[in-house]
């Protein structure tokens, strides 16, 4: 009997027999819960499989692509299990796992973050090019696309003209959801007429009741290219994210959206409501992003901003980031570099933990 492990994305866990039939299998989507859920999951499977530990031959384990700190729970998992049972682990790309499952062209996508998906192509199974990583616009889809990158990104991959994409992602959702905008085009409509400063306003975070309110902003402001409603939301409950609103006057006024993963804590997007700059909320609400960094021990920070915004590129750079290298076309569909930036939080020191 074979043990399967996969914390790419979803947690997932199956045993196989050796003709490759499935005798028994859960998964769990908790970007969070990799460490707390997998144990649980391995025990279930067993048990609705009636077998123990010594029925286990040999245990695969998924090995990405995928952001580091879910994928090493799998990992150390595999590895820990083999260890004590004395069985050998094997590791298999995850995206093969799903490109095996159909037959003919596939692409699969998977989400990689801050708007870019890890893919590859298939043909019967095998592949024929990727892993790679990417803005969603530029890979080289064949045939059907499936995995959770092409529900987040289905103007790129769901086409109505029987190309690549065609009826890809199979229950997804029918509305689009534009390329996510990272935070530098938040800063980029020119300031109204100076008027003198107020008091910066209250931070707090959003609920699920202010989206729609967020949605309605994020269109308002940046046309086709904004946050959609049904990314923000899935976002909300799934991603590694924190949404912060600033009230001024009795009223939001603008918000920020961060995360940390275990590995990078990144703004992701950042605006105020036309009408309530030249304020102090920006600057506020960045205060708010590296107070949060710096309390959850973040070594440093990152966002990426559009090579053209002058006003974001001297908000950051007043806040001590750094340039660190260009991104060829990410923000799309208008198809800008993006500039990636750094700020360091703490020094490290030899022997420092």
């Amino acid at each position: 009997m074979i043990l399967a492990l996969d914390t790419s994305s979803a947690i997932a866990v199956a045993l196989v027999s050796e003709a490759g039939e499935v005798v028994a299998s859960r998964s769990e989507f908790n970007p969070r819960g990799h460490a707390e859920l997998l144990a649980g999951l391995i025990d279930q499977v067993m048990d609705e499989a009636g077998v123990s530990r010594e029925a286990i031959t040999r245990i695969v384990v998924g090995t990405g692509p995928a952001p580091f700190t879910g994928l090493r729970v799998g990992l150390v998992t595999a590895r820990t299990l083999g260890h004590v049972w004395g069985i050998p682990v094997e590791g298999v790309c995850s995206l093969d796992a799903m490109g095996a499952a159909h037959g003919g062209e596939v692409t699969v996508v998977a989400d990689a973050r801050r708007r870019e998906v890890y893919w590859a192509t298939y043909r019967d199974g095998e592949r024929t090019a990727g892993p790679a990583v990417t803005v969603p616009g530029e890979v080289e889809a064949v045939g059907t696309v499936v995995g959770r990158g092409a529900l987040l990104y289905p103007d790129d991959f769901l086409r109505g003209d029987g190309g690549p994409g065609s009826g890809a992602a199979r229950g997804g959702r029918g509305a689009a959801t534009p390329a996510r905008r990272g935070p530098a085009d938040r800063a980029a409509v020119p300031p109204p007429p100076r008027r003198p400063r107020r008091a910066r306003g209250v931070i707090r975070d959003l609920g699920e009741s202010d989206l729609p309110w967020m949605a309605e902003v994020e269109s308002e402001l940046f046309g086709a290219s904004a946050w959609s409603r049904e990314l923000i939301e899935h976002d909300y409950v799934y991603g590694f994210t924190r949404y912060r609103g600033i009230e001024a006057d009795g009223r939001l006024a603008g918000y920020a959206v961060y995360g940390y993963d275990g590995d990078a804590f990144h703004l992701m997007n950042l605006a105020v409501l036309p009408a309530m700059r030249r304020r102090g909320l920006a600057r506020a609400l960045m205060e708010d992003f590296l107070a949060e960094a710096r309390r959850v021990g973040a070594p440093d920070v990152w966002l990426e901003v559009a090579v053209t915004n002058d006003a974001a590129l001297a908000l950051y750079r007043a806040y001590g980031f750094e340039d660190v290298r260009v991104r060829r076309k990410y923000y799309q569909p208008e198809g800008v570099d993006a500039l990636v930036m750094r700020r360091a939080l703490s020094t490290y020191e030899p022997g420092s933990p």
